[in-house]
């Protein structure tokens, strides 16, 4: 069910509201790869058709102005709070009581990452709205299974970008990397998802000698990548892999994203 029939479905039930579905898509399309491996591409979010009768158990469970809400955080998974209150073109003071009434039935969490707070379902949010959760190959939290499906997302929307692996192994030892991104010349990148500065260390020792040309931490905040940028270079490695660590912010990635976005 691709995003266009969803809209449509979604129309039936909630028709006060057609305005919202008329909004063009998050972000376009993203470039095709020239004959990427099978599943390579694959995006970790899905969602399907909503079943009617948990639609219409959110319906009654929630106002018009949260129901409003929790339909575009489905529909625009990786929006800030802030491009959700433009888009609705509601009042700040009714979009803050839309977001609390849906965290406080349990279907969604706010999660900060630099300066943007995102509104993320939970898994009863998906119970409750008859919809497929995003899958991941690990157990994750929800703050970090989001912060990986983030990444991939804007990592997707990168001309650089020649395709991603989600969650690949890293050797024969059974590590595995958040993200792999193949670039256009050819090279490749590991992208570590880092919520805090925990074991940054060996999650860097376990990419030598694996033939990468960049090793990224992507941090959640400044706090967490100067934690993680002295805890690497603390480790005792090889000076010239550490040479290849980058360490990056989730709010560097959303400008660069925007500015790709605004062809600028």
């Amino acid at each position: 069910m691709n995003l266009e029939q969803r809209r449509h479905s979604l129309l039936a039930a909630v028709r006060p509201w057609q305005n919202l579905w008329d909004l063009p898509p998050e972000s376009s399309p993203a470039r095709q790869p020239p004959a990427p491996p099978a599943d390579a591409t694959a995006s970790p979010a899905s969602h399907h058709q909503p079943d009617p009768d948990a639609f219409a158990e959110a319906r009654n469970l929630l106002s018009d102005r949260a129901l409003r809400l929790a339909l575009d955080t489905a529909t625009y998974p990786f929006s800030g709070c802030k491009e959700r209150l433009q888009r609705l073109g509601t009042s700040g003071r009714g979009f803050e009581r839309a977001k609390r009434e849906i965290q406080e039935h349990g279907l969604a969490t706010v999660l900060q990452f630099g300066h943007t707070r995102y509104l993320v379902p939970t898994k009863r949010y998906y119970k409750i709205f008859g919809l497929e959760p995003p899958k991941l190959k690990r157990q994750l939290s929800l703050e970090h299974s989001f912060a990986l499906r983030l990444a991939h997302h804007l990592l997707k929307q990168d001309p650089q970008t020649r395709w991603l692996e989600i969650e690949p192994a890293v050797g024969d030892s059974g590590a595995t990397a958040d993200l792999v991104r193949h670039l256009s010349d050819g090279s490749r990148e590991s992208w570590e998802i880092t919520i805090s500065g925990g074991n940054v260390a060996g999650n860097a020792a376990k990419y030598l000698g694996k033939g990468f040309a960049r090793i990224v931490f992507l941090c959640r905040d400044t706090q967490v990548r100067d934690v993680t940028r002295t805890r690497v270079r603390e480790s005792g490695l090889d000076p010239d892999f550490l040479a290849r660590v980058r360490y990056l912010l989730f709010s560097g990635l959303v400008k660069r994203h925007k500015r790709l976005e605004g062809g600028g």
